[in-house]
């Protein structure tokens, strides 16, 4: 361990240097405070004994300079001095000295005082390892964060199904990196297009993960059979399931008694677009109720429902159905946007969401989702705790 020594008497130098030399130190000497700040600015010395009183610059100063300097490793500072009232003492603390000895001084003394810094060394040592290891975890975690994301954005739709008379549009902002939202719109066969939406509770990776796994079994496989479309082996060879079929057994699936108790429950809207006769069939698992825009007027849909997913097994879920027009939006959304607080703990609210939705009535209806998610936005910049922001529209040209 390397100590430098300032220290303008040389009688006093010259048994410094010794003493510690005999205790296995490494020693660099200065003779004056101008050698000592030299010293400073090109190494990194683990100790600094210096002088209080020198030429060119007293310990005082160097004490300070070394502070003010950015070194990577911490350097302990005892201050040598004559100088012992309480003043003088606070003085040389708070230019940065970890301790000081008065002279004359006793030469054990300091060596006890050495062993001390070097503990206080040690555990600044430990604590950079630490910090630099947590700082590690971090970026990992920042990088799976990342990728997590990456995939979440990945299950969202690019490219949403293309009707001539029916237009169809979406808004995510989750309120970390990942959420717990997830929403799909896509054609089921030639006349029908399935529109869910669902809210995992909670944040973060888990909620994430869980929304996830739950927008798989939603969507469609591969080889044309899934929770929403099965099989059959007559033509046109797959039949789709009923919504309420499709919350049930989800429902099943992933219900706290089939899971480990830290299971996460999750609200959902799964429903179906008969995109000839217009008729939307839908099931509610405790999802706020969708809201139809209709000649320039608002209204909720009124739907039965039940609990939320992942609550309790063998649950029904009745079957609900809107009769669209033309002209009509429907909109989904999540509790995000309605339970969203302000900086004075207020809530959004679904008469705020509506009173926007219908001042919007003559613009395009991306424009129209981009209004409500602004408001939004707005409403809880300076909140703390927000939820993810989730909106799909329905329009009938």
């Amino acid at each position: 361990m390397q100590i430098l020594i300032a220290e303008d008497d040389p009688v006093s130098r010259k048994i410094l240097e010794t003493s510690l030399k005999k205790w296995g130190y490494e020693v660099i000497v200065a003779c004056d405070g101008k050698e000592a700040l030299e010293h400073v600015e090109n190494n990194e010395s683990s100790f600094a004994i210096l002088d209080w009183m020198m030429p060119g610059a007293d310990g005082v100063e160097i004490s300070r300079r070394i502070r003010d300097s950015a070194r990577d490793k911490y350097t302990y500072i005892i201050l040598l001095t004559a100088k012992g009232t309480k003043e003088d003492i606070l003085a040389g603390l708070e230019a940065g000295a970890d301790d000081y000895i008065i002279k004359p001084f006793d030469i054990g003394e300091l060596k006890y005082r050495l062993r001390v810094g070097e503990r206080i060394l040690a555990l600044q040592d430990h604590l950079s390892f630490q910090l630099n290891e947590i700082s590690k975890a971090n970026e990992k975690m920042r990088d799976d964060l990342a990728a997590a994301s990456s995939i979440q954005k990945g299950m969202l739709p690019s490219i949403l199904p293309s009707c001539e008379h029916i237009k169809f549009d979406y808004s995510v902002i989750p309120c970390e990196e990942v959420g717990g939202d997830m929403l799909n719109i896509f054609r089921l066969d030639e006349n029908h297009i399935a529109i869910w939406v669902f809210d995992v509770a909670g944040h973060g990776v888990a909620a994430a993960m869980y929304a996830v796994m739950i927008g798989r079994v939603l969507s469609p496989s591969n080889n044309g059979s899934s929770q929403v479309k099965r099989v059959i082996d007559k033509f046109p060879y797959f039949e789709l399931v009923s919504p309420s079929e499709v919350v049930r057994l989800l429902n099943n699936q992933f219900c706290l008694d089939n899971q480990e108790k830290s299971a996460i429950f999750s609200t959902l809207i799964y429903g179906i677009l008969d995109t000839d006769t217009l008729k939307f069939t839908f099931a509610n698992a405790g999802h706020p109720k969708p809201i139809l825009a209709r000649k320039g007027e608002c209204s909720i849909v009124q739907c039965a429902g039940n609990l939320p997913i992942g609550i309790m097994s063998d649950n029904e879920y009745p079957l609900n159905e809107i009769m669209l027009e033309k002209g009509d939006r429907l909109f989904f959304y999540t509790d995000g946007i309605n339970e969203a607080r302000n900086v004075l703990n207020n809530s959004f609210g679904t008469k705020r969401m509506i009173s926007i939705l219908e001042s919007q009535d003559q613009t395009p209806l991306r424009d129209r989702l981009k209004s409500v998610v602004d408001s939004v936005v707005e409403w809880g910049r300076l909140s703390r705790k927000q939820d993810d922001i989730t909106i799909i529209g329905v329009e009938i040209d």
